[in-house]
């Protein structure tokens, strides 16, 4: 049978079995943004030495500050909480992959993408390769053309 325009298929929310469909939320999250936006307590102020309208939010963000220049008690700087802030504020660090001596064709396509120039001889300057290095047909195109286009 069709549906009328303007008229809902399904007005009441169902599943296919006559269940009413649940809105899937997520309790733990929804439940923390609450109770952060909340202002802390009268003894909580005076302890933390928070000002009037401080939330706990802000008492989270400002104990947090202290514990990363190690202003908390007998600590030391805490890096988690270093991490915490930079992350917070600035995003997470992309993560980077190191290329460190023991592999010679990572090491020549970094080199390529870092667009360093051939030596005088028209070849790229590879590292010599290690007993675990195996040749590579990829990688040596790769150098032809880098050094093609470097001359």
């Amino acid at each position: 049978m069709p549906w009328q325009p303007g008229v809902s298929p399904n007005p009441g929310g169902l599943r296919k079995d006559g269940k009413p469909k649940v809105k899937r939320v997520k309790l733990m999250s929804e439940a923390y943004k609450e109770v952060l936006q909340e202002y802390c307590d009268e003894q909580t102020k005076e302890q933390l030495g928070l000002p009037d309208g401080a939330t706990w939010a802000y008492a989270i963000a400002k104990q947090t500050t202290k514990r990363a220049v190690g202003a908390v008690g007998e600590e030391k700087i805490d890096f988690r909480a270093i991490i915490e802030l930079r992350e917070t504020t600035e995003g997470k660090t992309p993560e980077k992959a190191i290329v460190a001596g023991g592999n010679a064709e990572l090491a020549a396509l970094a080199a390529i993408m870092k667009g360093e120039p051939a030596s005088p001889d028209g070849d790229l300057e590879l590292p010599e390769p290690s007993e675990e290095d195996e040749p590579n047909e990829d990688l040596e195109e790769a150098q032809r053309e880098a050094n093609f286009h470097a001359s």
